[in-house]
């Protein structure tokens, strides 16, 4: 444990990965850290904090040739909120930063904070839409999950989100809406022609995903509802799926 602890602002993404490197555990990357921060005592984090919000992981949101989206992992989320591509390009995740959090809170906050915070709204949502995960060490996209969450050790660059011409996007969360505090339902979906693709996150568990072909057969898949969480949690995230694709469907007929 660090008996003064301190926030160092690196020069450049080499220089943020050998101050890591030289502080091991005892050194954490941070970006916003509006979440983190709830569990930090009267002095503060017990880790030394590798400030990585100046740092130049090219422009917030740009659109590949391949007809991806790649943000920066340290945009500010009320940054990309606004950002008229994004607008343009990814209406439903303009729509949904809405809900995560206050302006202020959104201000601060990190695209990547969210999506490694391990409780955070947008991890269900870039779930569902198989978002990647560029990290500094070896350069590669990785899929969102668990072992994305457990690995602080690598610094986050970038997000890419497929392109996603023709498929249907939802998601909706339920939550203390007077706390600042995780959801404790969080459901999406992305839809095509043939297939959707679904995360579900229930309050204290990790995000699940099942994709099914579509139409999609009932029940749902009970890979999508953790086995030991509340079963009032399960209902109300199954009650909020059905819903959603209910819809879908009668659209399609229509």
């Amino acid at each position: 444990m660090n008996a003064q602890p301190t926030y160092v602002r690196p020069a450049d993404v080499e220089d943020a990965i050998s101050i890591k490197a030289s502080l091991g555990p005892a050194g954490i990357y941070g970006c916003g850290l509006t979440a983190a921060q709830l569990g930090w005592g009267v002095k503060g984090p017990e880790q030394t904090i590798i400030d990585i919000a100046g740092l130049d992981l090219g422009s917030d949101v740009c659109l590949a040739d391949s007809g991806s989206m790649v943000l920066a992992a340290n945009a500010p989320l009320e940054r990309l909120r606004l950002d008229p591509l994004i607008s343009r390009q990814l209406p439903w995740f303009a729509e949904f930063l809405r809900y995560v959090g206050s302006t202020a809170t959104r201000n601060q906050a990190s695209l990547g904070g969210n999506l490694l915070w391990g409780a955070g709204d947008l991890e269900v949502l870039f779930a569902a839409v198989d978002a990647k995960l560029r990290f500094a060490g070896n350069g590669r996209a990785q899929s969102l999950g668990p072992t994305v969450s457990d690995q602080p050790e690598d610094l986050l660059i970038s997000i890419i989100v497929p392109a996603l011409q023709g498929q249907r996007i939802f998601v909706e969360k339920l939550g203390h809406r007077q706390a600042f505090s995780p959801s404790r339902v969080v459901v999406a979906g992305c839809v095509g022609r043939q297939s959707a693709r679904l995360a579900v996150r229930l309050a204290g568990h990790p995000v699940a995903t099942v994709e099914t072909p579509w139409p999609m057969n009932w029940p749902l898949d009970d890979a999508l509802f953790a086995g030991n969480a509340a079963p009032y949690l399960k209902s109300a995230a199954h009650n909020l799926l059905r819903g959603h694709l209910a819809q879908l469907a009668q659209r399609d007929m229509a």
